[in-house]
């Protein structure tokens, strides 16, 4: 009877008067087989009334309970509960349950890594740079995982956290300054001017536009620091003023091919953009 009568509520749409005895009936008849259907009755009625930490609360128990069953129905309703808490300013549970959700469900692809993003971007807006960029890792590992199976928002995705990702690269390589003895300075710059350029090079090839002419750009402005990092770099001690004016002289005929280089991407990119 009471199960019947909370079946009339929702029927008349009375979701609040519901409740009490969908809830009441859960716990006064734990063995009953009708408390089945309950956790998608009561969700659907907390979703009426406004209770959306509540309805992400029952979703979570659908997921939970038809993870080896029904393995769809579980990925719907933890992806419906995280959306919930979000929704209901629950930020800290719904962290949790987007956290749950890629680690659970790693297919369909694109739906995962919009959960990473969507961490990513709350750790964003909380500050907390260690796990915005464990999931900046995450998404770039995911796209290269996906191959094939990636789509225009994954590229996107993946475009944006290698570009991130490719920022420290740079400025690893720009810290590198050019010192006596020049040859051994010089052969670590280039080591990391190679590792900058492949970066961004993998991430122009991705195709996103906007992060194919940011990475030109970037390229472009790996040689134009190569180049001005050579014609400021130490010179040897003990020549005099006409040998410094010879040994610039070698240096920026070193340092010309770069500054061309240069110019030419950033034409290039400029066109492309």
């Amino acid at each position: 009877a009471e199960f019947d009568a909370a079946t009339m509520y929702l029927n008349a749409e009375r979701h609040a008067e519901a409740i009490p005895l969908l809830v009441a009936f859960r716990t006064n008849f734990p063995d009953s087989k009708l408390n089945d259907t309950i956790p998608e009755k009561l969700a659907a009625s907390y979703e009426k009334t406004g209770q959306l930490d509540k309805a992400a609360a029952e979703y979570e128990g659908i997921s939970a309970s038809n993870l080896k069953s029904n393995p769809e129905l579980a990925r719907e309703a933890l992806w419906t509960s995280a959306e919930m808490f979000e929704k209901s300013g629950r930020n800290d549970e719904s962290l949790r349950i987007y956290r749950k959700y890629v680690s659970t469900f790693p297919k369909p692809v694109d739906v995962n890594m919009e959960a990473q993003f969507r961490l990513f971007t709350a750790y964003t807006r909380q500050n907390n740079a260690t796990e915005r960029l464990s999931m900046l890792q995450e998404m770039a590992r995911t796209y290269d995982r996906a191959g094939s199976e990636n789509t225009p928002r994954t590229r996107y995705l993946g475009a944006m956290a290698m570009f991130s990702l490719s920022q420290p690269v740079y400025e690893e390589f720009a810290s590198i300054a050019l010192k006596q003895p020049l040859k051994q300075s010089l052969g670590r710059k280039k080591l990391a001017i190679q590792k900058t350029l492949a970066t961004y090079t993998k991430v122009a090839a991705i195709g996103v536009a906007e992060f194919t002419t940011a990475s030109n750009y970037q390229i472009a402005e790996t040689y134009r620091k190569l180049a001005a990092d050579l014609m400021t770099s130490e010179r040897p001690k003990g020549l005099n003023e006409l040998e410094l004016e010879q040994y610039g002289i070698l240096l920026e005929e070193q340092a010309l091919p770069f500054e061309d280089k240069a110019l030419e991407l950033y034409i290039a990119n400029a066109g492309l953009a």
